[in-house]
């Protein structure tokens, strides 16, 4: 296993355990923007959105910014938010799913997800 999928699995750790405070998810995105080559627009905007607290939007910059193109979508479970993203080409693609406290960490969850399975031979 490689440093990056052992890092990436104890973020998603923290993102199922938690509870969807509003600090958990600024320091989860601040904890993963460097993990990634970004540009520097990227990154600044991921920040900006964390910044005005606007996690949800910068739950989707992150998504974009690693996996260009990807489409997602939710659907509530009994308790909490499931995000299914996957990538636009056609509706037979094989999605990932990410179950969490609230759709930011959804969406992180999901990305982490299919992240560590694209690493997995």
């Amino acid at each position: 296993m490689s440093e990056n999928t052992t890092a990436l699995r104890g973020i998603a750790d923290r993102v199922q355990a938690a509870t969807g405070e509003d600090d958990e998810v600024q320091f989860i995105l601040y904890e993963l923007v460097p993990l990634f080559d970004l540009s520097t627009s990227e990154a600044g905007t991921i920040r900006l959105f964390t910044s005005a607290c606007a996690y949800h939007d910068a739950a989707l910059a992150l998504m974009e910014a690693v996996l260009p193109g990807w489409l997602w979508t939710k659907k509530w479970s009994e308790r909490n938010v499931v995000a299914l993203i996957r990538p636009n080409q056609g509706p037979v693609v094989r999605g990932f799913e990410g179950e969490a406290a609230t759709v930011p960490l959804a969406i992180i969850l999901a990305l982490l997800t299919a992240l560590i399975n694209a690493e997995q031979p």
